[in-house]
Parts: structure tokens; sequence; C-alpha cells
């Protein structure tokens, strides 16, 4: 392939430029010279053009004569002496160098004497000084009788101001060719890279450069030294990835060429890209710069007027604006005065850095200061316009900048790269990076926008000193609360709010509440946190609230003796309160649950009340747990002793939460699920107080969950590992999902702080043991099971109400070929169920007997175990336990038959439980005894979970997806989650159908 003129000269697709200049210098050799003028933006190339054309006229036979303008001559220096010029007696310094000073230069007529072609290229005309521009704008109506070509590149672009004229303004556009360069396409600039790096570049370089030969360059000198001999594999994301600097340097170079208002607003893109209407939040931004402008421009007056007034001239009299130029002095000296005080107009403004130093400028001008300087520095700064915003987002979609799209009113505006984007970031100072967060902040706020993106300006800056600030801060950490995940945000949220000012009792409230959640993330932390509330707190209210939650986060990692010791302390000075002394010793009551002798101790204290007379509410349901666990009572009288608590103003509200929680556990043991759930939902989702009571409601909640079979709404909760016991119950619900790895990771997390005198590690023991029997290690489950007993009986602790380790390691014993040791076990369970009373324990033991008998006499205890599980409306999971037990056992017996019924109605109620793990047994059981399963259902209301099922009859009444989340304690994305799916299996599109989708096809009821 024959390279192109463009390529021969080293640039890429700049032929039809480079063609307009080599036809210009032909004309010029002919006699009739032109004006060629090089247009594009900074870096864009014009200088490499410029010399690409200046050597296509040398090609040509012209003499080739350049130079280049800068800063230094449009304000006016000159180092060539005092030679007059055409511009108020001021040489033209840049025709003086172009011309190597020669005589001639004078004398446009003489410029080619002999006739000899000349062509003379400057670099920057925009820079020139203003003499040069005159001589030069003299010789262009000249040049078709000169043989001339004048070779010209001028920075043009949109800019947040207008730009000021350009050198052909006014000309006859017969004596102009204007060509414009454009960015390299994503081709060239691959293929510049691949030479360059010598090898495949990685995808992106053209978006992080924008096609703009200055950055590209830079960039690749940058990876090149990086990655000596071979390209990167990737392109980087931040500039932190670019530590030779030379792509850093660039950008801050085009920001610079760019102008100070273009340069603020590309910096200030940068900042808030992420926000809705990024342009419709600069617009109010530059609206502010404009006003600071118009703030500085009167201080400019003053200082002016100052320095007319103490030169002691008559001349401002005669002017007869005396008055009007003091008041404008005074101005700029208040001016100064305010942003220099540190008050909140300064906060209110966002800029403290960029506000204060043109104040202090306009002051140093009033007192004669500013003696030294470049021009630039003395000129005005002029303010941007906001209206010119929407031209400059399109203009730089249109050069690579900015992504690209239709420029829309509340389009997002974003850089085309993020490496571009934190190149422009680097460029800011942390003074000027932070006022432009405070500006952003603002703004945002001003606006109504969500307090997270407000927060999210004023996380990373010094304090605001506000009110506003705080009350932004404490907004975005409820926000994040109630996402997935969003504890470590909330608490960066808090913690920071810490820093802006508060009242000594909002300072306490929030330190409460951020110690309640470093707690989950950094227990020492959190545990820091709450004792400095304590000090904080003032209020008695207050205190017995930090105290509560400072003893329940010792006793959640086993100091609960240090737990006790607090509330005892904080006790000591309720004397003449009963009420706030009866809530500390609710809560001492329960934390002292996590220790096996301080619960004994307590209970005996308990029962020394109650033989002495009517123990409160709180101590009397805490004996009543007690007596329950311990086989005392059956789950009738336990329910009828606590069941008065819940009638309206039975407890004192600071005593509520704690009898509650209690209440609630008699409830869930006793299958009363339904009321369980309802006290539990008294506990707000995402509640970040650590409390006792709401510890034990949150554990109800959880364990009723497992109970139903509902265990995808305990794995998907966002708080599914709360508490060891929570965590515990999680494990269970991703076992019987089939989630092993996931439970498994769960029960490693959960093993490492479990204090092992705790009933929390009573329940994790129990769980840990289920996981270890599914995956097949029913040796370790035995272990596990047996632990747990172990503990439990320490602590008083018989019933199988509290978790069935019995039934547990009777089944282990059994797969291990101990069936002996088993049945004294499972017997002993039923024993003990039959106290309580409930289907539940009782068919749980009756199965568990069953299968450690064998034989006809197991047949029948596992038959009865489930017709009793049949009468419990809540025990699905435990039911299909015992049909997969008597299906296993009648394919034993030879009752083929039978055992296929068993066996298929377990595995479809194990389909619609959603309890994986248990429908994977009872195929296989199919197939292990010659059955061939029948197909799921996969569509239609049979296929539907329990979970889809009840979400979908409550979207179908009418109920939002935020109205479904709370009311059934999920995650709304766990809802969402249920209604795609139920959607696909109802074959339906939208809510409004699902109505008749249910109604069309109701659910069978389960049965043989």
């Amino acid at each position: 392939m024959v390279a192109t003129v463009g390529e021969q000269l080293g640039l890429r697709e700049r032929d039809s430029q480079l063609a307009v200049a080599g036809c210009l210098a032909q004309r010029a050799e002919a006699g009739a010279g032109a004006l060629l003028v090089v247009r594009g933006g900074t870096g864009s190339g014009r200088t490499a053009l410029l010399d690409a054309a200046a050597e296509l006229a040398r090609q040509q036979g012209l003499d080739v004569r350049r130079t280049r303008c800068s800063e230094y001559d449009r304000d006016g220096g000159s180092a060539s002496g005092s030679a007059s010029g055409s511009d108020g007696g001021r040489e033209p310094a840049v025709v003086h160098r172009l011309l190597d000073g020669a005589p001639e230069a004078a004398s446009i007529d003489e410029l080619s004497p002999g006739g000899v072609p000349l062509a003379l290229a400057v670099d920057d005309i925009h820079l020139a000084d203003p003499a040069s521009r005159a001589w030069l704008a003299r010789l262009v109506p000249r040049l078709d009788r000169l043989p001339v070509l004048l070779i010209l590149t001028e920075r043009h672009q949109y800019d947040m101001t207008p730009a000021p004229r350009g050198i052909a303004w006014g000309l006859a556009p017969s004596l102009v060719h204007t060509v414009r360069v454009p960015p390299l396409s994503e081709r060239s600039v691959d293929a510049i890279a691949r030479a360059r790096l010598g090898g495949e570049p990685p995808p992106g370089l053209a978006a992080a450069t924008a096609g703009n030969p200055l950055l590209l360059h830079a960039l690749l000198e940058d990876l090149a030294e990086l990655n000596p001999g071979q390209p990167p594999g990737r392109s980087p994301s931040s500039v932190a990835e670019l530590h030779p600097g030379a792509y850093a340097d660039a950008v801050s170079w085009w920001l610079a060429a760019a102008g100070p208002q273009t340069a603020d607003a590309v910096r200030a893109l940068a900042m808030v890209q992420d926000e809705h209407d990024p342009l419709g939040l600069l617009t109010g931004w530059h609206l502010r710069g404009a006003a600071e402008a118009g703030r500085e421009a009167a201080a400019r007056r003053g200082a002016e007027a100052e320095r007319v007034q103490g030169s002691g001239t008559a001349e401002a009299g005669r002017d007869g604006r005396w008055n009007e130029c003091r008041a404008a002095a005074r101005e700029g000296v208040e001016m100064e005065r305010i942003l220099g005080s540190g008050t909140a107009e300064a906060g209110r403004d966002g800029g403290w850095s960029e506000h204060r130093t043109p104040a202090r400028r306009s002051v140093e001008i009033a007192r004669g200061q500013e003696s030294s300087g470049t021009g630039a520095e003395r000129r005005p700064r002029e303010a941007a316009d906001p209206a010119r915003l929407a031209g400059w987002a399109a203009a730089l979609r249109h050069h690579g900048f900015l992504a690209a799209g239709s420029g829309g009113a509340g389009e997002p505006a974003r850089f085309a790269h993020a490496l571009l984007r934190d190149a422009v970031l680097h460029t800011l100072s942390r003074e000027r990076r932070d006022a432009a967060h405070r500006t952003a902040a603002r703004l945002l706020h001003e606006r109504g926008d969500r307090a997270g993106a407000v927060a999210r300006h004023l996380l990373p800056v010094p304090p605001v000193g506000e009110a506003w600030a705080a009350d932004v801060l404490l907004a975005a950490a409820q926000e994040a609360r109630s996402e997935a995940d969003g504890v470590p945000r909330a608490v960066a949220h808090l913690r920071r709010a810490l820093d802006e000012p508060l009242s000594t009792e909002r300072r306490g409230g929030v330190l409460t509440e951020l110690g309640c959640l470093e707690v989950r993330i950094e227990r020492p932390a959190g545990v820091r946190r709450l004792a400095e509330a304590l000090r904080v707190q003032q209020d008695g209210h207050g205190r017995v609230r930090v105290a509560s939650a400072l003893g329940t986060a010792l006793a959640a990692h086993g100091e609960v003796l240090a737990a006790i010791a607090v509330l005892r302390d904080l006790a000591d000075g309720f004397a003449g309160r009963p009420d706030l002394l009866s809530a500390v010793q609710a809560a001492t009551a329960l934390i002292a649950s996590h220790d096996g002798e301080s619960w004994r101790q307590m209970i005996s204290e308990l029962l020394r009340l109650r033989h002495l007379g009517d123990p409160d509410p709180m101590a009397e349901t805490m004996l009543t747990e007690y007596e329950s666990a311990a086989g005392l009572l059956s789950a009738e009288q336990a329910w009828e002793r606590v069941r008065p608590l819940l009638a309206q103003g039975a407890v004192d509200p600071l005593l509520e939460p704690y009898v509650l929680g209690s209440v609630a556990t008699v409830a869930q043991w006793a299958d009363r699920l339904d009321e369980a759930e309802r006290l539990a939902a008294r506990v707000p989702l995402g509640e970040p107080v650590l409390h006792p009571g709401h510890e034990c409601l949150v554990s109800v909640r959880a364990e009723a969950a497992v109970m139903r079979g509902d265990f995808a709404r305990l794995a998907d909760d966002p708080d599914s590992a709360a508490n060891v016991h929570v965590g515990a119950q999680t494990v269970i619900a991703l076992t019987e999902l089939d989630r092993l790895d996931e439970a498994c990771r769960l029960a490693g997390k959960l093993a490492g702080p479990g204090p092992d005198n705790s009933w929390q590690w009573c329940e994790f023991l129990y769980a840990r043991g289920v996981l270890r029997s599914a995956q097949g290690d029913p040796a370790s489950a035995l272990a596990d099971f047996t632990d747990c007993g172990r503990h439990q009986v320490g602590r008083g602790v018989v019933s199988p109400v509290v978790t069935a380790w019995r039934s547990a390691a009777a089944d282990c014993l059994v797969r291990t070929g101990r069936g002996g040791e088993a049945v004294p076990l499972a017997a002993e369970e039923l024993r003990l169920a039959r106290i309580w009373g409930t289907a539940r324990t009782e068919g749980r033991a009756l199965r568990a007997l069953g299968s450690a008998t064998g034989g006809r006499r197991g047949l029948e205890l596992i038959e009865e175990a489930v017709t009793a599980l049949r009468e419990a409306p809540a025990a699905e999971p435990e039911l299909i336990a015992a049909q997969l037990d008597l299906g296993r056992s009648l394919t034993a017996a030879g009752h083929s038959g039978q055992a296929r019924d068993v066996l298929r109605e377990a595995a479809a109620r194990a389909e619609r439980l959603g309890a994986v793990r248990l429908g994977r047994l009872a195929r296989q059981a199919l197939r292990d005894g010659g059955a061939r399963p029948r197909r799921i259902q996969h569509t239609g209301t049979g296929a539907l979970t329990a979970s889809e099922r009840r979400i979908a009859d409550l979207a179908a009444a009418g109920h939002g997806n935020a109205g479904i989340a709370e009311l059934l304690h999920l995650a709304r994305r766990t809802v969402e989650t249920h209604l795609t799916s139920t959607y696909r299996k109802l074959g339906i599109r939208q809510r409004a159908d699902l109505e008749a989708a249910l109604a069309a096809a109701p659910v069978a009821p389960a049965g043989r």
C-alpha cells in the first residue's frame, strides 16, 4: 500500500488539510500568495500540521520562515530593542522574529526581493502581540499580488466564554483558506499505539485520549515506560497507575490552555458527572460563579477608587463620581473582611479558597501592592456564561472528551473514559477540590436531591460547619441502612456527621447509632463508640438505651461479666427512678442469659422474688421461658401465663421490648408462629440500635422462618447474620436450600467469635450439626449435636422446644451403625415432647424414635409421626422429613407401592416449599426404590413455592413491593426476585394479571 502524503510526513488523517496547503504553496510559487489558517483545539495537532504544510512549501521551492507565539508576546513583551512599530510605537515582535530582524519587515511590498517565493509559518497566532497582528492584517489583502504563503495556526474551540476575534475576522472569505483539525479516529489511535508499544494496544485508548494527539502521545509515553517492550493488558483507569506522569501533565496543560472558565467547567463536570442532570447542576454552579465575578469586579472598581483617592488628584472630583468610587472601594474591602472572617457566607458560596484569593487581590490592588506581574495576571477574570453550557458540552462530545449522546436536557454528560476524568480531577489542589465538593453538595441540597447524593460530596471534605450538612449526613446514613450491604456506608456517613455542629443530646444519639452499627463490622471501635456515647448522654432514658446497647455488644462476644458490670453501675444511679431501674434490671437479666453461671444466678434471684411476692412482668416472662425449656410446663400452660401481658397498657413502655421478646419466644415454641411473627414485626427493618429485647425478636423472626420452611426469605435477608442465633438459623436455611458451600462459609464466620457458654452458641452447634449431616459427615455432626446437648443441659435446658439435638443425634447414630445407642435418646426426647404437647415436637420425636427402632414397630411410630405432623399447620419441613423416612421404611419392608405414593407426595411438598435438599432426597429415594419420579411441575400455581405464593397473593391484593417487604420483613430485592419467578411460572408479564392467574388454578391441597 502506498503511503499518503500525510503518512509520508508522519501524520494520519490529515490528507485533506495538506492537500489544501499543497495547492496554496503551488499558487505562491506561481506568484499569487494566500492565507491558510489551521484551526483546532488544544493538543489537536495544529503545530504538527503547520510543520507538515511548511515542509510541503519547502518541497515546492518556497523559502520557509517560521516562528511561534507565546503568552509573552500577547502581553506586549519584546526583546528587540526600541525600534518603532505600527502599534503605538511598539515593534511587531512576532514579525521581527519571523523575518530575523530584517529591515524589510517594515515594508510589506519588499517581502520577497528578487521574487523568491516565501512561506511564513506562525504558530499560535492568537497569542501574537497586537502590533504583529496588525502588520499581518495589512499583509493579507496584498497576498494575491505577492509570492507569499502565510500559514497561521489558531486555537479555536467552543469555550465557556465567547472566543476573541480570530485573525481572519473581517477579512473577505476569498482571501482566507481555513482548515480544521478533527480528533483522530479509533483506527488511527490504535495504529499509532501499535507502532509505539510494539504490539496490540489495549482497548479504550481512543476514549482515554479523546483522539487528541497531545494526550495520546503522552499516554503512550507513560505506557511505554511502564511496560518496556510489550503493550499493557488493559487501559489504566486512574493517573495513579501512570507514575511517569506525562499523561497527567498533558491534561493539566490542556486545561491551562483552555482558559480558566472552561477549565473550571471541565473540573466541575468531573465532580458532578455521576449526579442527575449534571449540566443543569453546572448552570447553577456558573450562576454562582457569575455572581462572584460581579463581586470581584466591584472589588476592582473599589480598588481603583481607593488608588485615585490616595493620589490626591482632583480628577475624580471633576469626574463627578467620587462618592460612587469611594463606595466601590469600601465594597472591595468589605468582601475581603467577610471572606476572611470565616463566616457562614463563605460556606454558603461553597468555594472558600477560590473566593478568598480574588478578594485579597482586590485589596492588594487598592493598597498599591500589585506592582509587578505579567499582563495575564493583571487582566480581570471573565465570568463564564451559563447559557453556553449546552453548546460547550456538545463541542466536547464532538471532540471525543465526553461520551457520545444527543445532549438533550437531563441526559448524562460523562467523560469518555474514567482515566480522562481522573486526570482532570488530579489537576485540582486539595483546597480547590474541597471547595468544589462543598459547592456541589450545596447545589444538590438546594435542588432537593437524595441525601446520599449530597453526602457523597460532604464525605471527603473538612467540616462545613452548618446544620444542613449534619442533617444531610444523618439522612444519608438512614438511606444506606435500608440497602443491602449498606452498613459500611451508613457508618461512614455517621462518622462524618460527628464533625459537624451537633447539640449534646443529638451527638449522644449519633454516637449510639454509630456504635451499634460499628459493632457489626469493627467490634472494638463500636464498643469504644458506645462507651463514649454513655459518657456524653445526659438523659436517663438515653443512658439506659446506650448502656443496653453496650451490654449487648459485650455479651455477644463473651464479655458477659463486663456487660453486667456496666448495667449495674448504671443502676446504682437510678435509685429514685423505678421505671429506669426496672429497664436496666431487665436488660441485665437478658444479657445474663449469655453466660451459664450468670444465668443460673439470675434464675435463682427471680425465683426468690417470686417466692416473696408477685414479680414484675419481665421476671414472670423470663421464669416462664426458663420453666418451658426445663420441661416443667406444657405449651398451653406457658401461653396462658404470658398472654395477659399482651393487653394494652399491661407493661411499662420501657419494659415492653424485653417482655415482647420473651412472649414472642414462648409463642414460637408453642407453634403460634403467626402471633410470634406479629410480635417480631414490631422491630423495624434496619433498626440499628442494639437492644436485648430487639435481639430476641429478631431471633424469633429468623427461627419462625425456618420452622415454616421459608428458607429463601431468611437466606436472602441482608441481616442474615445480625447475631449468632440468626446466623445459625441462616446456616440451616442455606442447608435446606442445598447451598452447602454458602452455609459452610457462614458457619466458619460464626464459629470464630462464638462465646461457648452462650445459648446462642448452643444454637450454632445445632445448626452446624445439621450442615455436617447434610454434607455426609454424620460423625462430626454427632459431635456437634452432643456438644450442644451438653451445654444446654448445663444451663437447665432439657426440652426439645429449644433444639431437637437428641433426635438429630439419634439419626447420626443410626447412620453410623449405632442404632442401639440412638433409641434411648429418641425415647427421652419423645417423653419431653409430650410434656410440651405440640404436634411439631411430638411428630419430630416419633419420627426419630421410629427410625432408630426399625422393624414393624419403627414403621408404626413413623406413620404416627406423619399423622401428627399433618395436624400442625406450619410444620411442613418436619412433615416432609417424616414422609421421607416413612417412604424409605416402606421400601425396606417391601411395600413399594405405598412407598412411591408417600415419597412422591414428599417430593411435591418439597418443591412447593422450596426445600431443595429434601426434594432431592425424596427423588433419590424414589429412584432407589425402583420408581421414576413424576415430572415436577414447573409452571402454574402448583409450581409456586410457599414464599412466592404468599408474595403473589399480597401483590394481587394491591400491595406494592415496598409494602410487601415491610409486611413480610423481607428485603425489597427479595420481593422483586420472587415476583419475577412467579410471573414466569404463571406465564404472565404484568402485575395486573396476577389476580386472574392465581384464581384460574388454585393450589390443590397436598395429600396422598
